[in-house]
């Protein structure tokens, strides 16, 4: 499984935060794409995303040799209906060989007893899948702030946020990074 070290750095930091010494975040990512490639052996990565209090936290992971295999099939699997998290949060793996996840979508409705709606096949086979952690978040909050201090609300300097990442097609971090930049220049922001 390749892990950047950027994102192995974000689970260290999560972990920490955490405050459990039982707990390893790198650990356990590794030890479910291990479980998933036993299933299905044309497993090519995974991406669970962990939402809280309105923000999501995506880590993406890939197999070793996956390289530039484009996924076939893709199953999505809601882990609010596993557990009482966020609705927000899945856990979305990738195949690069179509319906290997069949099966698999069966076994994990009946043994974990939740519907078989709630899982989805083959609706997320984006290529474009990015790596979004905890310095995404970090800019993306910190542009907030800057917002908030030149006189927006809390709310709407999210809108305002999202409102431009629409206009200039650069998502969310790079619009945040944008605002950012314009405090440590001392320019001023008037869009």
């Amino acid at each position: 499984m390749d892990i950047s070290a950027a994102l192995t750095a974000d689970l260290a930091a999560l972990t920490q935060a955490l405050g459990n010494d039982d707990i390893d975040l790198e650990t356990q990512l590794r030890a479910v794409a291990d479980d998933v490639k036993l299933a299905v052996s044309a497993f090519t990565g995974l991406t669970m995303t962990i939402g809280l209090d309105g923000h999501t936290v995506s880590f993406t992971v890939r197999e070793h040799g996956a390289g530039g295999r484009p996924a076939a099939t893709s199953l999505l699997l809601p882990l609010g209906a596993l557990t009482a998290t966020d609705p927000a949060s899945t856990l979305l793996l990738l195949a690069a060989t179509p319906g290997a996840f069949i099966d698999l979508a069966a076994d994990l409705s009946y043994s974990l007893g939740i519907d078989p709606a709630t899982i989805v096949l083959d609706r997320h086979l984006s290529t474009d899948v990015t790596e979004s952690g905890l310095d995404t978040h970090i800019a993306i909050d910190r542009a907030v702030g800057v917002l908030i201090d030149r006189g927006h609300t809390p709310g709407a300097a999210r809108v305002e946020l999202e409102r431009r990442a629409g206009l200039e097609h650069g998502g969310l971090r790079a619009v945040a990074e944008q605002i950012i930049r314009t405090v440590g220049g001392g320019n001023s922001d008037t869009t």
